[in-house]
C-alpha cells in the first residue's frame, strides 16, 4: 500500500523500517520524523538507523517513486576505524528502482584546494573570464528586509547532467533530496536557517573539463554564456544560484567563499557541482557552506573563512569529519551530517572547537592543536546578510521548506566493512517489493547491475567589499558510476 501523504506516513504505528539492500545486508532504520515535501506533493521520511550513530536515513517519496540516502559514517569499532557507506535508492525510467552502495572515499594526498588570483582578478585556478558584475534590479541593498531564516537558491542545471539521472523530474527528486539533507544537517547543527528552492532550471550550455571555467561563465552576467540566469535570479529572488554538471573532474563541486562578509558578495553567491556527488557526498551543502563563509579543516586550509573560527572539523584518531571538512590526514572520509559545533557531541567528542581557543594551526602539520572550528556560528552569523542577497520573491516559486528536527546520535554500531581504493558504486539484481518494507527485499547472487522491481511503492510500515577578493573553493570528486 502507498502512502501518499505526510499525514498517512505519520499514521502508520510501527515506526521503525527495515531495509532489506542486499542479501547480505539489512539495516533496520528508526523514524525520527515524516514532513511533507516542499511543493505538498509526497512526503520526506527521515531517521536514523538503529545502533549506528549520526547515521541518517533521509527518503524522500512521490508520485510512487523513492528517491533516498541510507548513510553510515566513518566511526571508531572495536579493531580500529571502519570507513562510512552510502546506499542510495533512485528511481528508473521504466518504474523501477535501484539500490547502489557508495564505498568509502580515499582521501587524496593534497592540502588546500585553491589558489588566491591576482589582485585585480576575482578569478580562481586560472579562470580568467573576468570579474563578475553587481547585478541590478531586486539586488543586495542596505535595508535588510528579509529576517534571516530562508536562505532562497535558484539551481540550474545542464542537459548532460539532467541525461545522467534520466529525466527533469529525475533531477527535481535529486535537488529537493540535496536540498533536504542541507536542511537537516543545518537541524542536527544547531544552526538557524532553512534552504528554500525557489527556482529549478534547465540551461543550454555544455560543460568544460574545468569547474572553475563553468564557475566564471556562470558568475560572470554578460559574458553570452549563461546571462539569463542572472535575470532569472532576480525574477526568483534567489539569494544564491547552483549550476548542476555532470563531468569528467577531479572535483566534485567549486563554489566561492564568502570573505569578508559583505552584501557585496551578492555577485559571486555561486556554485557548480557535479550532480553525481550532490546529495551522496553532501556536495550541495558543503559548496553552499561555502558562499556563506566556511571554510575547510584546519589541517588543509589555515585561512580564515568569514571569520577566524569559519573551519570544518576532524575528529579525535580520524573518527569522524563535519561537512566542510576534508580530512586529508586520514585514510578515507564520508562526512556525518553537521557542520563543525563544539557545543554537540559525537561519540563523546566535540565536532568543533569553541572561537578564541586558538589560531595557530598550520596546514599540513599532523600534530596542530586544536583550533577554532565552528561553522555552526558561522552560518548563523552570515544569514541575515546572505539571505538579503535578493529580498524575498512574494508569491515565491511553489515550495514550503519543512520543519525539520534534529536526528540525535545513538549507539556506537560494531559492524565492519571493507575499504576501497576510491568511492565505489555497487547495484543490486532484481528484487520484489512486499507490504512490509519501503524498499525491496533482493534476490540472486551477483553484486553487478540491478533494479529493484516494485509492485508498488510501500508506505513505511516497518562578502567581500570590492577591494577584496573571493576565494572559491573546491571539493574532491569521488568516483560515481
Amino acid at each position: 500500500l502507498l502512502a501518499t501523504s505526510a499525514e498517512q506516513a505519520l499514521g502508520i504505528a510501527d515506526q521503525r523500517l527495515q531495509l532489506n539492500l542486499f542479501p547480505d545486508k539489512s539495516l533496520t532504520a528508526q523514524r525520527q520524523t515524516v514532513v511533507p515535501a516542499p511543493d505538498g506533493n509526497g512526503y520526506h521520511w527521515i531517521g536514523h538507523l538503529v545502533g549506528v550513530s549520526n547515521s541518517l536515513v533521509y527518503l524522500v517519496v512521490k508520485d510512487q517513486m523513492v528517491v533516498g540516502e541510507i548513510r553510515l559514517p566513518d566511526r571508531l569499532g572495536v579493531d580500529g576505524l571502519i570507513p562510512g557507506r552510502v546506499y542510495q535508492v533512485r528511481p528508473q525510467d521504466n518504474g523501477l528502482h535501484v539500490v547502489r552502495e557508495i564505498g568509502p572515499r580515499i582521501n587524496p594526498d593534497s592540502g588546500s584546494d585553491f589558489r588566491l588570483p591576482p589582485s585585480d582578478l576575482r578569478t580562481i585556478d586560472g579562470a580568467t573570464d573576468g570579474a563578475a558584475q553587481p547585478s541590478e534590479g531586486n539586488s543586495a541593498t542596505t535595508v535588510q528586509t528579509d529576517n534571516g531564516s530562508t536562505i532562497d537558491v535558484l539551481v540550474a542545471y545542464t542537459p548532460a547532467a539532467r541525461q545522467y539521472v534520466g529525466s527533469a523530474a529525475a533531477v527535481a527528486m535529486e535537488v529537493e533530496l540535496a536540498v533536504g539533507l542541507t536542511n537537516q544537517a543545518y537541524a542536527n547543527s544547531g544552526i538557524n536557517q532553512r534552504l528554500q528552492l525557489v527556482g529549478l532550471v534547465e540551461v543550454a550550455y555544455t560543460e568544460t573539463t574545468n569547474m572553475n571555467t563553468d564557475l566564471d561563465r556562470l558568475t560572470n552576467k554578460r559574458d553570452g554564456y549563461m546571462d539569463a540566469i542572472h535575470t532569472k535570479r532576480d525574477e526568483v529572488g534567489a539569494d544564491l544560484v547552483a549550476l548542476l554538471l555532470q563531468v569528467d573532474s577531479d572535483i566534485a563541486g567549486v563554489g566561492w567563499l564568502l570573505k569578508p562578509m559583505d552584501a557585496s558578495f551578492e555577485a559571486y553567491a555561486f556554485s557548480v557541482a557535479d550532480i553525481c556527488c550532490i546529495a551522496n557526498d553532501l556536495v550541495f551543502a558543503h559548496e553552499l557552506g561555502h558562499n556563506m563563509g566556511a571554510a575547510h579543516d584546519w589541517y588543509v586550509d589555515d585561512a580564515a573563512g568569514a571569520f577566524d573560527y569559519s573551519h570544518g572539523y576532524v575528529g579525535p584518531a580520524c573518527s569522524f569529519k563535519t561537512i566542510m571538512a576534508y580530512g586529508s590526514e586520514c585514510p578515507w572520509f564520508n562526512p556525518i551530517p553537521y557542520f563543525s559545533n563544539p557545543d554537540l557531541l559525537v561519540e563523546g567528542a566535540a565536532i568543533g572547537v569553541r572561537p578564541g581557543t586558538n589560531l595557530g594551526c598550520r596546514i599540513g602539520n599532523l600534530n596542530n592543536p586544536p583550533c577554532d572550528a565552528d561553522n555552526r556560528l558561522t552560518l548563523n552569523n552570515s544569514a541575515l546578510t546572505v539571505a538579503n542577497f535578493r529580498q524575498h520573491v512574494n508569491p515565491p516559486a511553489p515550495t514550503a521548506t519543512p520543519t525539520v528536527t534534529p536526528v540525535p546520535p545513538m549507539a556506537t554500531a560494531t559492524s565492519t566493512a571493507t575499504p576501497t581504493a576510491r568511492a565505489t558504486t555497487t547495484t543490486q539484481p532484481a528484487a520484489t517489493v512486499t507490504a512490509t518494507a519501503l524498499l525491496p527485499t533482493p534476490t540472486g547472487e551477483p553484486r553487478d547491475t540491478a533494479t529493484a522491481t516494485p509492485t508498488a511503492i510501500v508506505n513505511p510500515t516497518t562578502t567581500p567589499d570590492p577591494a577584496s577578493t573571493p576565494t572559491p573553493t573546491a571539493t574532491p570528486l569521488p568516483t560515481c558510476t
